[in-house]
Parts: C-alpha cells; structure tokens; sequence
C-alpha cells in the first residue's frame, strides 16, 4: 500500500474492511472517530445502530479528499469480518521462549501488563503459530495488532493482562495512521487474513472474566469444574465466597435460569458460614450482576451485508 492515507483507506476498501476516518494524524485526538461523524454516528449498544462505517470506494474518496490528514479507521467484527487481539506492551521484553525450550507459563506473566508476552506465551502454550499471522506494530510502547478473519461474531473487551479483544462495536487504527509523529506499520503484511483457529475462538467464547479481577487463572479450563463447587461451596478457590458466586454464576449463563439457580444453591447450600454469615442473597446479587454485565456485552442484532 502507499503511504497516503486516502491510497492506503481504498485499500482496506478494496479489502472489504469497513472504514471510518480519525482525527488529524498532528491532532490531539488522532485515534478518535473524526469530528464529521459526531451527528448520528455511535457504537453504543443500547439500541441504537451501531456505527459500520463504510467500505464504498465513492465514499471512502469522499471522506479523505476532504479530510487529507485522517487517520484511517478499521471497524472490527462483522462489518468487515474482522477479529483483532490488541497487545498493549509497556516497557518489557518478548517473552516468547527460544526454539525447542519449554513454553512460557502463562501464570508467571499475569502480574505484569506487558500485553503482548502474555498473548504470545498464551499463543505458544495452546499451539498458536503466530509467524504468518498479519501483524500491526502500533506507536505507544511497542505493542501489536494481531489481524484474523472472523466469520461469526466475537464479544470484545478485555482478554489477556494487557490485551483486548477488538470485534463488534468498536475499531482499530490502522498503517499508515501515525499517533505524535510515530507511524503504526505492518510488521508482517498480508493479501488474505486467516481464519481465525477454533482453539482461541474458544478462548475467548470462555469466563474472559477471570482476567479482570487480578486473579492468576489460565485462560481455558481456569475455573475449576461446576461440580467441585456444588461439592465444596464457595470460597475455597479464590479466598473469597462472592468471587467464587460470581465467576460461577458466569459460566452459568449459557443454562436456563432455573438450571443456573438450582445449581448456584446446590453451592450455597455446603458453602462455609464462618466466619460470618453468607446469606443467599449474595449469591443472587453475584448471579444479576453477571446477567447485566452479558447484557451489556451482547452482540447487536445487525449484519450488513459487504
């Protein structure tokens, strides 16, 4: 691609990425949504449309023949059926272990916020092979942008310690988009994504909630099995009875309410009572809590058509 960002967002068009322009690239806001889209454009989804952007090439010319200066946007998940793990890094060193070694435990890189040693080691741990995966090298701190082609929706937010999940409702600042004077470039380009492989599309179908809390838990198969806590109560796995509802009352989700509930009373039910009480009402706090936090992540009822 050129390194005009009118060339290089016909390009993504040509791709079939949706696009949005960004702020100036000498702005104070080069990686928010251009001012031009401020009327009637959002990427909430609390019923309103979500913001898909654009992959008409008319349009495309349009926007940046106007606004020369733009950075270029790339709106993730289904409009351009895109996945991407951004891998923020702040400082540290590549983890990722010499050829024929043992792998990296992931335990081991969780206190730290380095974003991309903790999805590389993931990566290297469930047999990933990043060599051939298009990559983006972003401008703050060294950290990296991992492209794959989506064919079904992701839910996006926070993964890893230092990685987020980039799909529907939100986008990415692509090559040759430039933050204080610092290009984002492709340190691995591509002509076709990849799909993305079945082992972290299942991944991050999983309790990516686990990661958010500080806790040291792997990210597949972390939480113990729903029948150890219908044994065992709550409170014995993470020290804390509320934690231990709430993380099950997550996985629980996907069950009927009166299967999830049984279940989490099954629980409660052998679950310590010192040295102060926990009341059943604590456990249906954790459970709602869960509920409205799947709500909010739930994937919006629309799918253009590219």
């Amino acid at each position: 691609m050129k390194d005009s960002t009118r060339d290089s967002a016909l390009g993504y068009a040509g791709q079939g990425f949706s696009l949005l322009p960004l702020g100036s690239r000498n702005g104070t806001r080069p990686k928010a949504p251009h001012p031009v889209l401020k009327s009637g454009w959002s990427f909430r989804r609390d019923g309103d449309r979500p913001f898909v952007g654009q992959h008409d090439p008319r349009m495309i010319d349009l926007w940046w023949s106007k606004f020369a200066d733009s950075n270029v946007g790339i709106i993730t998940g289904m409009p351009s059926r895109l996945l991407v793990i951004d891998c923020d890094r702040h400082g540290s060193e590549p983890l990722l272990p010499p050829s024929g070694t043992a792998s990296v435990n992931l335990g081991d890189l969780l206190s730290g916020r380095d974003g991309v040693s903790a999805f590389q080691g993931w990566c290297s741990d469930h047999g990933v092979d990043l060599s051939d995966v298009p990559c983006v090298e972003t401008p703050t701190g060294g950290g990296l942008h991992y492209y794959w082609r989506a064919d079904r929706p992701v839910r996006m937010g926070p993964w890893l310690p230092g990685v987020d999940v980039k799909a529907d409702g939100t986008y990415v600042a692509a090559p040759p988009s430039s933050v204080n004077g610092v290009a984002y470039r492709w340190r691995v380009p591509f002509e076709t994504l990849p799909v993305v492989p079945d082992v972290l599309l299942a991944a991050l179908d999983g309790d990516r909630g686990q990661f958010n809390g500080g806790s040291s838990l792997g990210a597949s198969g972390g939480l113990p099995a729903t029948h150890e806590f219908v044994e065992r109560g709550f409170g014995w796995f993470s020290g804390s009875r509320n934690k231990d509802a709430y993380r099950l009352s997550w996985r629980l989700l996907g069950d009927t309410y009166d299967v999830a509930i049984g279940t989490l009373y099954r629980a409660w039910q052998v679950t310590a009572q010192e040295p102060h009480p926990f009341p059943w009402a604590e456990v249906v706090k954790a459970y709602e809590s869960a509920s409205r936090r799947r709500a909010r992540e739930v994937i919006p009822d629309w799918r253009p058509q590219l």
